[in-house]
């Protein structure tokens, strides 16, 4: 059998089982054979999840739905079925021991666990199955202050409660209980429930003691559960403290639990850059330990944190799969209700409401990892990058589905489905041949019987502010605006004339097409050809009900503008988000340049909340514009940044506050990079104490420059530092011939240091140079860049994934899809040398 025929296959399979549910009878009970693989007793086919983590019932998710007045149980129904919707068959979380047990380790039956049961049973209901991991090992604050409760892990904290007697007999005491404990939604205990599929016994422990210590441990509290009739697998960490390895190995553990963070965590603010390098291969070191094969493994834990980027789930999924791994879940969706701050967990942003594209791509994931069979291989990145059915690309940031049956996408798309005349569901954002959409949110099209389809569009969604930068109830990083669109569907199954019947609460919509073409706003809507009469038909498609929606009303409705990124040639338009209501031509744009009279210009709506102004075709050349925006609503005039609220050129007026635009290009040179402005900076080792960098301004040449010190050089394993090259900036490179670096050395007279260009496939193509203790300006000609090893960095964690990644494309440097700059010092160069700064000024092409 063909690969393109074999993932055909299993896609339908897919489609059918999804559209149907899953069952929930005690039959669908794992077992794990020889080999170590996870099937399903009755059929003996491999088992597969996929899906999040999701914390509501507890800790931050808990307090903030209670501060904001939401109805938890309406909260977690609602979450539920976007998760479905997004065709997710698992769930995990770390249960926040410390909310429901006391010191001793018994249970405590409060809201806390109660509402966990009601969300087990509400996950139930839709086929997602759990696997739980009882204990978290630490405090319920995050990000806020911990609370003071009673729980152990509070008392002993997670160092001690490894390896003291008396914390290890109240997780005893604890788990017997919490494994004994009947939901009174279900009326069965976890043990008995099969949609509740295997366990992990404690969440990133960190271990002391000696191995058989932890052996020992493990071996423990295993037997516990089992004493309570738990007959599934019991899964521990091995990747949290690799070092122990063997020792977990060792123990009496059914399988093996990973993480992955490939770009790390806690950036402090949005990702730039092609970070697919990073998630192309998942390593495992442990394969040699005899104790560790032919047993299942799973990922309890993994995201591609601090980017909104729709295009690293399907490439992880695959790796997933690559490696051997049966359940997968992200860390962490978001829960509708606070999602619009992302103040769950700052680095992890993940939900269909407020980041479509991103959850579409999770919902590709799914299939990927679902579809995908074990241990595949799919080449190298960028040739993974197509797989099956299955395309990502980064320039375009599509992740796309394309089967018979299937055809899902993260953005517009020129790419037609398979077969369009088998084409039973489509989900995407944006445009393709099937659908064209000018709303940014995203939308579910699926078929139920010939001529008879249901569609479902949620409302569009405008960024505000970076969601990783530090968050707030009170701050909205995205805003959701219910808008009306005109779309068209190009189905001939549904014809040019189709019915529109609106199905959710409240949708009294009922028309018909002209020319495929209808004006709707979010809901859910039966879509029937001309002739196909409306009769009693059945409520349901698969476990969700066709007249359920659910959809967030924006939290504020005020006025909001910011800039908008610039991107590649955008040297003639100033773009802006505006959020709130806006009417007609109402924008207007002042404009201000030195030694010129300021302009007001009309500006133009490119999509629901972004916005563009031209700038005056003899102020496109190098140099600094000011800006505001100005919006008029009725008689009221509003401006920004400033918000003020009042006539222009008013006498009183006194606010100078402006934005600003830089307008790079001069002549025949670009700038790649400006210390004043460029302030994301990626340095391994990440986080070490002997590394320091800041930006100063050199004594004699006045110039501002990136400073980087290395204190005890000798003693690190090498030095590496990455910058990110925007986009916009590389308008004007077209005929350079030079890369141009203004920088020096202090401590050391002169050190051989690597420079290279990373472009958008990942490959490095660097020069050895020799930099000096002087001012210097080095020009190196691109033709002499050789094509080598990219440096990961971020660094992925675990930390014993790889650090380095050669590209399997032989294509020659394209300098106009350059994506980072990357600065490497061997270790071989540090090791005489005890401290020594290294200082970056501009960076261009020539």
């Amino acid at each position: 059998m063909n690969v393109k025929k074999y993932f055909h296959i299993a896609m339908v399979l897919l489609l059918i089982s999804s559209a149907k549910g899953q069952s929930h009878d005690n039959t669908s009970v794992l077992v794990v054979d020889k080999q170590g693989i996870m099937r399903w007793k009755t059929s003996g086919k491999e088992a597969r999840f996929f899906g999040v983590n999701y914390t509501t019932p507890f800790a931050h998710a808990y307090r903030a739905h209670k501060q904001l007045g939401i109805d938890l149980e309406a909260a977690i129904r609602q979450d539920v079925y976007h998760l479905s919707r997004l065709g997710l068959n698992a769930f995990r979380v770390h249960v926040w021991d410390v909310e429901i047990s006391d010191r001793e380790g018994n249970l405590m039956a409060n809201e806390h666990l109660r509402l966990f049961d009601f969300l087990l049973a509400e996950l139930k209901r839709r086929g997602i199955y759990a696997l739980i991991t009882p204990i978290a090992f630490w405090g319920n604050g995050y990000p806020e202050r911990d609370e003071k409760l009673p729980g152990f892990s509070a008392y002993y904290g997670k160092a001690a409660s490894t390896t003291n007697k008396e914390a290890i007999k109240a997780q005893e005491r604890y788990l017997q209980q919490f494994f004994s404990h009947k939901n009174p939604y279900t009326g069965l205990t976890y043990g008995e429930d099969p949609n509740i599929v295997a366990t992990e016994i404690n969440n990133e422990p960190d271990h002391g003691g000696d191995e058989q210590q932890i052996t020992t441990y493990i071996n423990t509290l295993k037997q516990v559960i089992k004493k309570t009739g738990w007959k599934k697998p019991i899964f521990y960490n091995i990747s949290q403290n690799p070092s122990k390895a063997a020792a977990v190995a060792r123990s009496a553990a059914d399988g093996f639990s990973f993480q992955w963070y490939p770009v790390g965590l806690v950036a402090g603010g949005s990702l730039q850059g092609n970070f697919l390098p990073h998630v192309d291969r998942y390593t495992i070191p442990f394969d040699t330990i005899p104790g560790f094969l032919k047993k299942p493994k799973m990922v309890y834990e993994f995201d591609a944190a601090d980017q909104i980027q729709p295009i690293l789930f399907p490439a992880m999924a695959r790796s997933f799969r690559e490696a051997g791994f049966q359940w997968a879940t992200q860390f962490a969706y978001d829960p509708l209700a606070i999602a619009y701050a992302n103040t769950e967990y700052q680095t992890h942003y993940l939900n269909l409401a407020y980041t479509p594209a991103k959850a579409i791509s999770l919902l590709i994931a799914g299939y990927v990892f679902r579809s995908l069979p074990s241990d595949g291989h799919y080449g190298k990145y960028p040739q993974s990058a197509s797989f099956g059915p299955f395309k990502l690309d980064y320039l375009k940031q599509l992740s796309l589905m394309n089967t018979d049956t299937a055809f899902y996408y993260t953005t517009t798309t020129e790419e037609r489905p398979v077969d369009p005349t088998s084409l039973r569901h489509l989900a995407g954002v944006g445009s393709s041949p099937v659908i064209d959409f000018p709303g940014t949110g995203a939308y579910f099209l699926d078929k139920l019987e010939n001529g008879v389809w249901r569609l479902e569009l949620m409302p569009d969604v405008i960024a505000l502010s970076d969601p990783f930068e530090t968050p707030s109830l009170k701050k909205e990083v995205n805003r959701v605006t219910w808008n009306f669109h005109q779309l068209k569907i190009n189905l001939t199954d549904l014809g040019a004339d189709f019915q529109i019947h609106g199905l959710n609460e409240g949708n009294t919509v009922s028309e018909v097409a002209k020319h495929g073409t209808v004006v709707l706003g979010p809901g859910t809507y039966l879509l029937t050809r001309k002739g196909v009469e409306l009769e009693d038909r059945s409520t349901t498609m698969g476990t969700l009900s066709l007249r359920e929606f659910a959809a967030p009303k924006p939290v504020y409705t005020d006025l909001f503008v910011k800039p908008a990124p610039p991107t590649l040639g955008s040297d003639s338009l100033i773009h802006v988000y505006v959020a709130g209501e806006v009417v007609g031509d109402s924008l207007l744009m002042d404009m201000e340049r030195w030694g010129s009279f300021a302009q007001q210009v009309p500006m133009l709506r490119i999509k629901p909340g972004l916005y563009a102004a031209p700038i005056p075709t003899a102020w496109r050349r190098a140099g600094r514009l000011n800006y505001r925006v100005w919006i008029k609503n009725g008689s009221t005039r509003q401006r920004f940044p400033d918000n003020y609220k009042g006539e222009p050129k008013a006498w009183d007026d006194f606010s100078s506050a402006w934005w600003t635009y830089d307008i790079l290009q001069q002549g025949n040179w670009s700038l790649l990079y400006r210390p004043e402005n460029d302030r994301r900076v990626f340095t391994f080792p990440s986080h070490h104490p002997s590394i320091r960098h800041d930006y100063v301004i050199r004594p004699r040449s006045s110039a501002f420059v990136l400073n980087v010190t290395l204190r005890d050089a000798d003693a690190l394993p090498g030095f590496a530092l990455q910058l990110p090259i925007q986009p916009a900036r590389l308008t004007n490179v077209f005929g350079a011939r030079e890369l141009i670096i203004r920088g020096g050395m202090e401590g050391i007279a002169a050190l051989p240091i690597s420079i290279g260009l990373i472009d958008s496939d990942g490959q490095c193509f660097s020069k050895e140079i020799t930099l000096k203790s002087t001012d210097s300006l080095i020009r190196i000609p691109l033709d002499l860049l050789q094509q080598g090893k990219t440096f990961l960095l971020p660094r992925p964690y675990p930390g014993f994934l790889p650090q380095w990644f050669l590209s399997s494309s032989e294509k020659m440097l394209d300098i106009q899809k350059i994506d980072k700059l990357q600065i490497y010092i061997e270790r071989d160069n540090l090791l005489l040398n005890k401290s020594l700064g290294l200082y970056l000024g501009a960076i261009w092409l020539e």
